[in-house]
């Protein structure tokens, strides 16, 4: 049985696109991890969990990270 972590900025995700990002991993997971037999036997065994870090908390290449930085990314 898939558990499937996911860890985001804390505030980011709006309640839908945590409901469509949980539900649309899940499906991919259970059907590459089902095979050859349908998805649909594994997709209700299939655990997904987001947790929402602080943005503070957050760093890359050895430097502190932002939602700036997050945003900056996204608009490039």
């Amino acid at each position: 049985m898939p558990f499937i972590q996911i860890k985001v900025f804390e505030d980011v995700l709006t309640e839908e696109k945590k409901q469509e990002m949980i539900a649309r991993v899940s499906e991919v997971v259970a059907e590459i991890e089902a095979r050859p037999h349908p998805k649909e036997k594994l997709l209700p065994h299939t655990w997904c969990v987001i947790q929402e870090i602080p943005a503070a908390s957050w760093g890359i290449g050895g430097h502190p990270s932002s939602l700036e930085l997050l945003k900056a990314l996204l608009e490039s």
